[in-house]
């Protein structure tokens, strides 16, 4: 700025700027004080003109002396509750006064005595509506016609007639009593009396609608539009009355717009549901085909076509992992928050947290839900067998399964529970990954999880669980392992087993006891101990 005539630009405040005065006689002042011939070049204009316009906008926002004003001001917050109930506020005008607006068109009334009232207090109002709603709705126009009708009869009757007769104001009028008293205005003016042409304005007439109460006419006249805009105005029996003509032209434009838009939409949605329906009937003929060709028994088929119809109605066709693949990834990882997050932390309608996950902090919670696969199986489905190796830890969200162990296919021993939204299963994976020497060999299952009803989980698989062990240590705490320890079918199993068989050692050393009470059952051997020691 200024590097014309000085190198250095010394800036000013507000207070000290005012010692030095603007202009002298034909010359200007610099920033920094020197004077300049008005007869200068055109960049030295620009830079005086920069120079006062970052005096002006920049230096009173460098020096604290010019927040002193600012903090006595109310600052409002642009994404504050206050802005926002003002922002709800001026919709709800915006859509009280679209409703309200064409309620003027029904102030006029038609009375008994040939004329026409718009109420005392509502008539400078009026008058201020009409230039914006007059010739605009079917009931004014209607009113007009009538209207018009009286002024035919009056320039066609002998007597004295004057248009101003149709003012309710002049209903006390001696000359307008005499005139009602000998004319036949009544009988003429009727649709009936083929007088004079209403053409679409006669049901208005005929049904006394511009008579009746306010409630009335105003559903009537609603019912009037929306029947004739959905018939694109078919109905309309015009006559040859230009202006009405020009009326029905709107009103028929206007309701094959309205019908195109209707029309157009549908077409997009259907387009798009069809498209997806169209992809899901070639692929499931595609597989029907194949399973032909494999010879497949007809239990394996059924299973097939129940698992795709399921996966259908669960994703509607569409590709989530392929979708959130294609995205940023801090997009995709506040997508997986909402889809995972919400599930397994808060308890939404039928839903239940998962306690495990409860105990966890934030970061270590995102960083698993980034790795959340959705998972789906239906009835009758083994989700893992007993002696398998586990590949994956499902966190049950909704359906039920069966678990059950019989430790290795021991004689005579059977333990099942049944797991809910909430739970979850294949723990050994988690015990395999929080091990001291955890190796490459993955766990083997101890029980066998068969799905009773349709189940939607979410799969966190090995690698993914190794992963987000070693990044976060919290992980390996004791918190966690008790809170695993607690909910875990096969640490409960083991704690029940464990406690039989120590109840057993007890009883053997009374042999007086043992006699008196002999046991039904086959005695329990302690099942195998899960890899955490008891010391943690």
């Amino acid at each position: 700025m200024a590097s014309d005539y000085s190198r250095f630009v010394r800036f000013q405040d507000d207070v000290e700027s005012a010692k030095f005065p603007t202009t002298i006689g034909g010359n200007r002042i610099k920033l920094n004080g020197t004077q300049v011939d008005e007869t200068s070049g055109k960049k030295a204009h620009s830079t005086r003109k920069t120079g006062k316009f970052l005096k002006a906008r920049v230096l009173s926002r460098v020096f604290s002396e010019d927040y002193e004003r600012v903090r006595k001001r109310t600052l409002l917050d642009p994404r504050g509750q206050t802005i926002h109930r003002w922002n709800k506020i001026f919709l709800v005008a915006c859509l009280v006064s679209l409703f309200v607006d064409p309620l003027f068109f029904y102030l006029p009334v038609v009375r008994d005595e040939v004329c026409i009232d718009i109420g005392t207090a509502l008539e400078v109002l009026i008058w201020i509506v009409i230039p914006n709603l007059g010739g605009a709705s079917w009931y004014l126009l209607s009113i007009e016609r009538q209207e018009a009708c009286w002024r035919s009869v009056c320039d066609m009757e002998s007597s004295y007639c004057e248009y101003g007769f149709f003012d309710c104001k002049r209903v006390e009028d001696s000359l307008r009593v005499s005139w009602f008293m000998a004319s036949n205005v009544t009988i003429l003016c009727s649709p009936k009396a083929n007088f004079f042409q209403f053409g679409i304005y006669g049901d208005a007439v005929t049904s006394q609608v511009t008579t009746s109460s306010f409630f009335d006419k105003y559903f009537f006249c609603l019912w009037w539009g929306l029947r004739n805009l959905s018939s694109l105005g078919q109905g309309l029996l015009t006559s040859t009355f230009v202006g009405e003509i020009m009326f029905a032209i709107v009103v028929a434009t206007f309701g094959l717009v309205l019908f195109a838009l209707l029309i157009g939409n549908m077409q997009t949605y259907l387009q798009s549901t069809t498209v997806r329906l169209e992809e899901w009937r070639v692929k499931r003929s595609d597989t029907e085909q194949w399973m032909h060709h494999r010879q497949l028994p007809p239990e394996l088929r059924q299973a097939v076509r129940k698992y795709n119809q399921y996966k259908w109605v669960a994703t509607r066709g569409v590709d989530e992992e392929a979708l959130l693949k294609g995205l940023p990834p801090d997009l995709r990882r506040d997508i997986k928050r909402h889809l995972c997050l919400e599930l397994v932390r808060r308890k939404v309608s039928d839903l239940e947290q998962v306690p495990l996950l409860d105990e966890m902090e934030e970061r270590m919670v995102d960083a698993i839900c980034e790795r959340l696969k959705p998972a789906l199986c239906t009835e009758s489905t083994y989700m893992v067998r007993e002696g398998d190796p586990v590949n994956e830890m499902l966190f049950i969200i909704r359906g039920h399964l069966d678990s059950y162990t019989t430790d290795g296919g021991r004689s005579g021993f059977f333990n099942s529970c049944r797991i809910g939204p909430g739970d979850f299963c294949g723990e050994e994976l988690l015990t395999w990954t929080l091990g001291p020497r955890p190796t490459l060999t993955l766990p083997s299952s101890s029980r066998s999880v068969k799905a009773v009803s349709e189940v939607e989980a979410f799969a966190l698989t090995a690698e993914d669980l190794r992963f987000v062990a070693s990044q976060f240590r919290r992980l390996h705490s004791k918190q966690v392992r008790h809170k695993f320890r607690f909910y875990s079918h096969q640490w409960r199993t083991w704690a029940a087993c464990f406690v039989q068989a120590a109840w057993r050692r007890y009883r053997k050393r009374k042999p007086n006891t043992l006699t008196n009470h002999s046991l039904s059952v086959n005695s329990f051997h302690k099942p195998q101990e899960p890899y955490f020691s008891l010391d943690d």
